[in-house]
């Protein structure tokens, strides 16, 4: 599975249908899948999370595609 670091360039909330909260912090670096077809990355951190890559700046590879 090909993973990218990405900059967090706008604090965003995320909440779960339980009202579990996850913040990704603007100036943050994280640890994304690539983009899927809804323009969506997921976050690999303490929750595996969906958000939209437009609070992303930038990418770099960190595992390549197989």
């Amino acid at each position: 599975m090909q993973t990218f670091n990405r900059i967090c360039i706008k604090t965003h909330k995320l909440v779960d249908g339980n009202g579990n909260e996850f913040t990704l912090k603007r100036g943050q670096e994280y640890l994304t899948s690539s983009v899927d077809k809804s323009n969506d990355v997921m976050i690999f951190s303490n929750y595996w999370v969906h958000a939209p890559v437009s609070i992303f700046a930038g990418e770099i590879e960190f595992t390549p595609s197989d």
